[in-house]
């Protein structure tokens, strides 16, 4: 399965107009010699740039970097276009053609609905234990859809030449916990609510059904928010770095099936970097006590 970031991605694509843009290059004359690089590096480095280039009318801000993020998306839709229309093509432009004309066919997508991920509906709905929803966690997170917690490989911050898988407080689907507990984001977790029950809706539930579990949801969702960290409090690297055994984990998070979920996420690792014990603690906990039709409303 594909990487739901090469999706949003290939999706960006098709939705960017494909502007002329002039290439960015790295260039002395984007510099401003005037400016102390031990003052301001930003502007020592392209304060000529800042001065000749203005924001364009449908931005908020213009930088190099967006520049270069703009062309990269002009580029990727060219090649996507193109990989979709040549009568010959390679394997990977066969793949990448047919990728870019599926997410763009409206007409397909409304005649399949949801059946391109009925397998996975289907086995939310057999769930039988706690296990195997541990597992099939798992298994989500290969596909990258992240329940309960995030998780992903890359170097170890304190070790830099070895990879480490790192678990991290996540399961939300708004933006980050305020959205769920701060009075300002009301009108926002109630469109969500009736969002989440009109997809249930589409989904096959009748509108009670669905209205009832779209309010567990939010439910489930706000008490996970209510055990993760606030954004500011995440920018602490030394707070948010603690490595830990597989033993050491299963006593961290006791109540969460661990050796299961190691098994089906298939990394080979003897331990891991956790960056928010308390709440892997606290997610452990929720998932022992909530009972299994819940887990399933919220896989769902």
């Amino acid at each position: 399965m594909i990487h739901r970031a090469a999706l949003l991605f290939l999706i960006a694509a098709t939705l960017h107009a494909a502007e002329p843009l002039k290439p960015l290059r790295f260039s002395v004359q984007h510099m401003d010699p005037a400016a102390a690089p031990g003052d301001d590096f930003y502007k020592h480095a392209c304060g000529t740039w800042i001065k000749t280039h203005s924001i364009p009318p449908d931005w908020s801000s213009w930088s190099p970097s967006t520049h270069l993020m703009e062309m990269n998306l002009v580029t990727l839709r060219r090649l996507c276009e193109t990989s979709a229309s040549k009568p010959e093509r390679t394997r990977v432009e066969q793949l990448v053609g047919d990728f870019f004309a599926a997410a763009r066919d409206e007409a397909k997508l409304e005649e399949q609905k949801f059946q391109p991920i009925a397998k996975t509906l289907d086995a939310i709905a057999a769930l039988k234990t706690k296990d195997e929803a541990a597992s099939l966690i798992a298994q989500l997170h290969r596909e990258g859809i992240g329940p309960f917690f995030g998780w992903y490989v890359s170097p170890d911050e304190r070790q830099s030449n070895v990879y480490a898988l790192h678990l991290v407080q996540g399961g939300l689907s708004l933006p980050e916990r305020d959205y769920y507990l701060e009075k300002d984001f009301e009108k926002e977790r109630g469109a969500f609510v009736e969002h989440v029950g009109k997809m249930f809706v589409l989904a096959g539930d009748d509108e009670a059904k669905a209205k009832a579990a779209a309010t567990d949801l939010m439910r489930l969702e706000t008490q996970l928010a209510k055990v993760s960290k606030p954004a500011q409090d995440l920018n602490d690297s030394e707070a948010n770095y603690h490595k830990l055994t597989r033993d050491g984990l299963e006593r961290a998070a006791p109540e969460f099936p661990w050796a299961l979920w190691w098994q089906g996420v298939g990394v080979q690792a003897a331990d891991c970097i956790v960056g928010q014990p308390e709440f892997l603690t606290a997610m452990a906990k929720l998932f022992n006590e909530e009972p299994l039709p819940m887990i399933q409303i919220y896989l769902r």
